[in-house]
């Protein structure tokens, strides 16, 4: 947790305790993986409200970032492909940071097209950072997005393993 605060905070030695799995560095995203309710999705949220918070007060946008589930994401994207009068584009989330949660849990777009996958791509391409929570290990999120995308989350992310046992239990 304490590597999470200080890579936000922009502090050299973020990963002082050795918990980045590939090459550290404070111009990628992170992502964030491990069990169910272990915390993960909790602990960005809280920083997403802190964040909200110091962009109200002093302006900084440094914690501030916008969110949204994969499965609301995708929800909002069938939503507009039905509603000609939405206001959902897809390419709206191709630039600044993003915030990603349960990367993996939503489902394949008319069961055929991985919406996700393609805004990681975009994401990657535009050299955005993008955090990213999810259930899944780095190799399934391969195996699921293509390898295309695989070959590219040493590049675009901070991998952090976040290990625990559930909250829920």
């Amino acid at each position: 947790m304490f590597s999470i605060f200080r890579y936000f905070l922009q502090q050299p030695n973020f990963n002082e305790f050795d918990i980045i799995k590939n090459k550290p560095g404070l111009d990628k995203g992170l992502l964030v993986y491990g069990g169910y309710g272990v915390g993960k999705s909790t602990l960005f949220d809280a920083i997403h409200n802190i964040g909200r918070i110091i962009l109200k007060q002093t302006r900084s946008t440094q914690l501030w970032f916008p969110q949204i589930s994969t499965v609301h994401l995708l929800t909002r994207y069938y939503e507009s492909q039905q509603n000609k009068n939405s206001n959902f584009k897809l390419e709206d989330y191709y630039r600044g940071k993003l915030y990603l949660d349960d990367v993996g849990k939503e489902d394949k777009a008319y069961n055929r097209e991985e919406i996700i996958g393609k805004l990681l791509y975009e994401r990657h391409r535009r050299r955005l950072k993008t955090f990213v929570t999810t259930n899944e290990n780095p190799s399934a999120i391969s195996a699921r997005y293509g390898h295309h995308i695989g070959d590219r989350l040493p590049e675009m992310f901070n991998i952090i393993k976040w290990e625990g046992t559930s909250w829920r239990e």
